[in-house]
């Protein structure tokens, strides 16, 4: 018998690195938990001289795919 395999809760929090200072810092929790994502940063949608890190994809807790896309203010 294999053993029973479970997904994993994931965490919503992320964090951002300031290389400047050489700190991490906790920004909001992402409106949705995921893994294995890509991520990006470019022009906010509807503020375009701000900048927006975006959340691309990946798998929910359950290992279901995640098909949207999330765009975080890092100057909100």
């Amino acid at each position: 018998m294999s053993p029973e395999v479970r997904p994993s809760p994931l965490d919503p929090r992320s964090s951002v690195f300031n290389p400047v200072d050489n700190v991490w810092a906790t920004l909001p929790p992402l409106p949705t938990a995921r893994s294995f994502l890509a991520g990006a940063s470019a022009p906010c949608p509807v503020a375009l001289s701000r900048t927006c890190v975006y959340a691309i994809g990946g798998q929910d807790g359950g290992g279901n795919v995640v098909n949207t896309v999330e765009a975080f203010d890092i100057e909100r």
